[in-house]
C-alpha cells in the first residue's frame, strides 16, 4: 500500500514547551523507515494545506496519522476529520474521540460515567490579569482553547490536599512542573495563574501511589510499564523535565499489574479507541488504580517515547510496532473506497453580490447543499433542508456577503473558503452526515478560516445525543434517565444523531417493551443510527437562546412551545410535523410564545442551568437549549443545539426579536467575536 504520513514538524530552534507535541525529523524519518520495512510506500503530506495540496496530487490507500494540529481542543481532530470527509481511511480514534481524550476534564467525565475510577477534580478558568482568586476570561496562548461560558466551575471543596495542577487540555506533559503539586489554596492559586496561559486548568486530587501507563494496540496490552523515581518519593511528578531526562531520573521496567491493565482495557471501550493508544494509570493512596489519562496519538519516537519503550521491554522492535498500528487499521480500511478528490478539481461556483462599495472585510457564507444524498427524509423533512439554504441566501444579502454552496466537493470548497477573511458557517454536516458538521468546521480550523459556528468539538458532542446526556448525567446537569430495558413508566425513542425534530412524532412515545423495541428498529432502519431512548418528561416545553460576543454570553429571554389542551400528553412532542408540517394538526396545537410568560424566579433558573450546562461542554457561538418542566416543577435538559436554526420564523430570531437585537447587529457580533478567537 501507498501510505500517506501526517505530522506537524518540529521547527527549527524550537525552544521551551510551545512545539513539545510536534515531531522532530528523527521520528518522520523512522516512520518512514518503519513503513517501507513493513512492506509499504511512505508518501509524506505533512500537515494542513501542504496536505491538501499533497494529496491533491498523490494517489494514497491510507494515512498513517500522528498531526498534532495547531488550534483549539479539536487540533489533534483535524486531519482525521478531514481525511474521513474526502474518503481517505486514517489510522487512529476517530475525531471526536481524539478531541474527548484531549480535554482532559471530559475524558474524567466520560470515565466516570464508565464507571471507572478517577481522582476527584474541578475545572478552572482564571485570568492573569487579575488578582489572586479572581476569575476571567482565559488568557489565550498560541494553541487557543474555546472560551466558557462561566469563569469557573468552582474549586470543589471535597478536594483533599495535596492537588495536582495542570493544563485541561494539552499533551506531552507541557506546563507540568514540580511546583504542580500543590499543599494550600496560596500555591493552588499560584499554580493555576501560572497554568492559565495554557487554557483551562484542570485541579484535581493528587494520587500519591505508584505511576504506570500502558499501551494497547487494536484493544490489546502489548506492556503495563511502571515509572518508578530514582531514590523513593511519595510525591514524584512524571513532569516534562522529567521525561526529558528519564535515563537519570527514572526506572521504567514492566509491571505485573493485572488492575492497571484492567482499567486501560476499560478506557479503551469507553471511548470506542482504534489501532492504538496510551493509558496513564496512578494509585490512589488506598491503593486503587485510578484513570489518569489517555492519548489516542501517543508519541512514536524511535528511542524515547513511552509507546516505544514499553514496547522494546516487551520484545517488540519499532518496526514490528508500527507494524502492527498499520495491520490494525488496514483491518477497517478494507473495503473502503477513496474519493475522488484532488487539489484541481472543480472548485463550487460561488454567487457573488454585486460589489458598489469596498467592504472592510471579505466574508462568505457557507451552507450545505447535500438533501440528495438524504433519501431517507420524507418530502416533509426536506423543507427544513430547503430552510438552511434560504437562510444562507438570507444571511448573505444581510451582509453583501458571497454564498458557498457546499456539496460533493468538500476540498475544493474548503480551498476556495480560504480566499475569505471570514466564514458565517451554517453547514449542518456534508455530503448527506449530519455528524460531519463538526468536520467541516474542523477542516475551516486547520485551513485557518475564521467562522462563526460554535466550537466543532462541542458540536460534535451535541451532534451525539447519547454523548451529551452521558456528559450531563456524570456533570451533575439535569437531563431524563436512559432507558434501560425496565417495563413501567413513559419514554421517548429518537434518532441519537439528528436535529429540527427529524424522527420525532406522536409515535415516538410509548409505554411498554414491544413499543420502544419497535421504534428502535424503525429508528436505526430509518435513519441509518442508532435510537435514544429516555424518559418522557410530561410538562412545560421551554427553550433558551444564547449567544457569544467578544464581551462574554447573552442569555435572550427564554421562549415556550405551548400545546393545545386537545392533544393527549404523548402528543405533546414538538416533531417534524409541528416543526414543518404547515397546517397539519401537531402544526395548528403547537405554538411558539417568546418571550415566555413566566416569572424571574424560573427564568434565572433556566438561564442558570444552560450557562452550567454550556461551561461543561465548552459551547460558544449561538445555541438552543431545549428543557422541559416536569409536573413537579423539575427542569430538565431535553436537547442542546449548537447552530440552531436562525430562519426568520424560527425561535432563536424570536428571541432575538424580543430583546431588540436586530439580526445583523447579531450577524456583526458572531464575525466579530470569531475574529477575534482568531488572532488571539
Amino acid at each position: 500500500m501507498r501510505i500517506g504520513l501526517t505530522y506537524n514538524l518540529k521547527p527549527d530552534g524550537a525552544a521551551g514547551d510551545q512545539f513539545e507535541e510536534f515531531d522532530s525529523a528523527e521520528t518522520i524519518e523512522a516512520l518512514e523507515a518503519a513503513i517501507g520495512a513493513n512492506g509499504h510506500e511512505p508518501v509524506r503530506l505533512g500537515w494542513g494545506l501542504e496536505m491538501m495540496e499533497v494529496l491533491g496530487r498523490e494517489r494514497v490507500d491510507g494515512v498513517f496519522n500522528i498531526a498534532e494540529g495547531v488550534g483549539g481542543r479539536g487540533r489533534e481532530s483535524q486531519v482525521p476529520a478531514v481525511l474521513e470527509m474526502l474518503g481517505i481511511p486514517c489510522s487512529g480514534s476517530d475525531p471526536l474521540a481524539i478531541a474527548l481524550t484531549l480535554d482532559k476534564a471530559l475524558a474524567k467525565v466520560i470515565a466516570k460515567s464508565a464507571g471507572i475510577a478517577t481522582a476527584p477534580w474541578d475545572c478552572v478558568i482564571a485570568s492573569v490579569s487579575e488578582g489572586p482568586g479572581r476569575v476571567g476570561r482565559t488568557k489565550r496562548s498560541t494553541r487557543p482553547h474555546p472560551p466558557r461560558f462561566l469563569g469557573t466551575h468552582g474549586m470543589t471543596q471535597a478536594l483533599r490536599f495535596p492537588v495536582f495542577v495542570k493544563p485541561a487540555a494539552e499533551g506531552s506533559s507541557m506546563g507540568i512542573t514540580e511546583a504542580s503539586l500543590c499543599h494550600n489554596e496560596n500555591e493552588v492559586e499560584a499554580a493555576i495563574r501560572r497554568m492559565s496561559i495554557y487554557g483551562p486548568v484542570l485541579v484535581e486530587e493528587f494520587l500519591p501511589g505508584d505511576e504506570f501507563t500502558v499501551g494497547l494496540v487494536d484493544g490489546d496490552v502489548i506492556a503495563v510499564m511502571q515509572v518508578v523515581p530514582r531514590g523513593k518519593r511519595e510525591d514524584f511528578i512524571y513532569s516534562l523535565d522529567v521525561k526529558r531526562d528519564y535515563l537519570n531520573r527514572v526506572d521504567l521496567r514492566l509491571a505485573d499489574a493485572p488492575d492497571v491493565a484492567d482499567v486501560a482495557r476499560a478506557v479503551w471501550r469507553a471511548f470506542a479507541l482504534r489501532d492504538v493508544a496510551r493509558v496513564d494509570v496512578r494509585r490512589d493512596r488506598d491503593g486503587i488504580a485510578n484513570f489518569v489519562e489517555v492519548n489516542p496519538l501517543p508519541g512514536v519516537h524511535p528511542i524515547n517515547s513511552d509507546l516505544v519503550i514499553m514496547a522494546r521491554l516487551a520484545g517488540l522492535s519499532y518496526e514490528a510496532l508500527i507494524g502492527r498500528i498499520i495491520k490494525a487499521a488496514a483491518k477497517r480500511w478494507k473495503g473502503e473506497r477513496r474519493s475522488d478528490f484532488s487539489a484541481t478539481s472543480r472548485v463550487p461556483a460561488l454567487q457573488t453580490r454585486s460589489r458598489t462599495e469596498v467592504r472592510p472585510a471579505s466574508i462568505a457564507v457557507c451552507y450545505n447543499d447535500d438533501v440528495h444524498r438524504k433519501p431517507h427524509l420524507n418530502e416533509t423533512e426536506k423543507l427544513g433542508e430547503a430552510e438552511v439554504a434560504d437562510t444562507a441566501c438570507e444571511v448573505a444579502e444581510t451582509l453583501r456577503a458571497d454564498l458557498v454552496p457546499v456539496g460533493d466537493d468538500i476540498g475544493p470548497a474548503l480551498l476556495a473558503l480560504r480566499r475569505y477573511d471570514v466564514v458565517v458557517n451554517l453547514c449542518e454536516g456534508v455530503l448527506g452526515h449530519p455528524d460531519w458538521e463538526k468536520n467541516f468546521a474542523l477542516g475551516l480550523e486547520m485551513l485557518g478560516i475564521p467562522q462563526t459556528a460554535c466550537e466543532p468539538i462541542a458540536v460534535g458532542i451535541c451532534n451525539d445525543k447519547r454523548l451529551v446526556k452521558r456528559i450531563l448525567l456524570a456533570s451533575g446537569l439535569p437531563t431524563p434517565a436512559f432507558w434501560h430495558g425496565e417495563e413501567g413508566g413513559t419514554w421517548i425513542v429518537k434518532p441519537s444523531r439528528e436535529d429540527a425534530g427529524i424522527g420525532i412524532d406522536a409515535a415516538s412515545v410509548a409505554a411498554t417493551r414491544d413499543a420502544i423495541e419497535a421504534r428502535v428498529a424503525y429508528i436505526e432502519e430509518t435513519y441509518r443510527q442508532p435510537a435514544l431512548v429516555e424518559e418522557f418528561i410530561d410538562g412545560r416545553e421551554l427553550n433558551q437562546a444564547i449567544y457569544v460576543t467578544r464581551d462574554g454570553p447573552v442569555v435572550l429571554p427564554p421562549g415556550e412551545i405551548l400545546f393545545d389542551d386537545a392533544l393527549a400528553p404523548r402528543e405533546r412532542v414538538v416533531g417534524w410535523k409541528a416543526k414543518w408540517a404547515s397546517g397539519s394538526h401537531e402544526d395548528r396545537a403547537t405554538r411558539n410564545h417568546t418571550p415566555a410568560v413566566i416569572d424571574d424566579t424560573l427564568r434565572r433558573d433556566i438561564a442558570d442551568i444552560c450557562l452550567r450546562a454550556a461551561s461543561v461542554l465548552s459551547l460558544g457561538g449561538y445555541v438552543r437549549f431545549d428543557l422541559r418542566q416536569s409536573q413537579t416543577g423539575q427542569l430538565w435538559i431535553i436537547d442542546i443545539n449548537p447552530n440552531p436554526n436562525i430562519a426568520r420564523d424560527s425561535g432563536f430570531r424570536k428571541a432575538l426579536a424580543a430583546e431588540g437585537v436586530a439580526f445583523a447587529d447579531f450577524l456583526k457580533a458572531l464575525i466579530m467575536a470569531a475574529v477575534a478567537r482568531h488572532r488571539s
